[in-house]
């Protein structure tokens, strides 16, 4: 089994970046091969509307170091995808923000070659929230799940750990039921890829 684990964060080393690197231990030991992309150490270029994806299905966007062209061919090549990242003023940090825009690229090509079969991939999200925000991660969950359909995967309700918010904080005591949560629901995304 292939997964493509797309890790949010802008910042290196705190508790998204823990939580992906535990679901990355704990998919590869069930023996699967995991492709990891994250916003902190790699560049995605932010989309620019020039549209000339809808008419070729194809983005002509690129940079020098723009990882995107990698994400496609992962996200083509994959069984699952998991999102792992933190909530940002109740959406999606700005960094994966431009990844996810690229994504638009998919709804060009099903405007050349038709829709996708009726059949879907899994995707799974943990989404990670120090909490005090009224809106909590809504807008981020509804992102997640348009993202995720847009490039051929179906996103099953995500995992919202509300909480952990000084780096280190996810891998406390205090959080060790939603760690279990976390590898459980990675585990469910495994199951629905087999199926």
């Amino acid at each position: 089994m292939n997964v493509t684990l797309i890790e949010g964060s802008p910042r290196k080393g705190g508790n998204t970046a823990s939580m992906a690197e535990l679901l990355t231990r704990h998919l590869r030991s069930a023996s699967a091969q995991v492709t990891r992309f994250s916003v902190a150490e790699q560049y995605f270029a932010p989309c620019t509307g020039c549209n000339v994806c809808l008419k070729t299905g194809e983005c002509v966007l690129s940079s020098e170091g723009d990882a995107m062209p990698e994400l496609y061919d992962a996200l083509d090549a994959c069984d699952g995808l998991l999102w792992v990242t933190p909530v940002y003023f109740a959406g999606l940090p700005a960094q994966l923000k431009c990844l996810v825009d690229r994504l638009q690229a998919y709804y060009g090509r099903r405007l050349l070659h038709g829709r996708p079969a009726e059949s879907r991939r899994p995707a799974a999200a943990v989404v990670i929230g120090a909490g005090g925000d009224p809106f909590g991660a809504q807008a981020a969950v509804i992102e997640l799940r348009s993202a995720s359909q847009m490039a051929e995967f179906t996103l099953t309700d995500p995992l919202v750990i509300i909480g952990p918010d000084v780096a280190g904080d996810i891998d406390d005591e205090r959080f060790a039921e939603e760690r279990l949560a976390a590898r459980l629901l990675v585990s469910a995304l495994q199951e629905r890829a087999r199926a």
